[in-house]
């Protein structure tokens, strides 16, 4: 496969000198920004130059894809938050009671929604 890529950096180490390479992976997974460093040991790994005419990158496109995992990550997020405050407003007096710490373990929940009234 061959892919979109810039070289990004020269590593002169003295026993293994590197380069390392950015390259952009678009496939039906997303869209990705990732790196390979290559040394001399390095396998069916080959950097050749590309013509303008042979980049088959599309600017908007790939922002759009960006935007859009972007937006699920963020989704995820605020669902994430809304579950925390969710847990902290309706849970929280199940924790501390007269300074000693509630376990909710071995209890469940019954027909009222609430996992017990009981407090040790």
């Amino acid at each position: 496969r061959i892919y979109p890529g810039v070289i990004i950096d020269f590593v002169n180490f003295k026993e293994l000198p590197a380069i390392v390479v950015a390259y952009f992976v678009d496939d039906y997974s997303g869209t990705d920004i990732k790196f390979a460093t290559i040394t001399k040991d390095s396998h069916d790994i080959e950097i050749v130059p590309c013509a303008e005419h042979e980049l088959e990158l599309n600017k908007e496109r790939v922002i759009d894809r960006f935007n859009v995992s972007i937006y699920g990550a963020q989704q995820k997020v605020d669902e994430l938050v809304k579950k925390r405050d969710y847990f902290l407003k309706h849970f929280s007096k199940h924790f501390e009671h007269g300074g000693e710490k509630v376990s909710l373990a071995g209890y469940s929940i019954g027909g009222t929604g609430y996992a017990c009234d009981k407090h040790v």
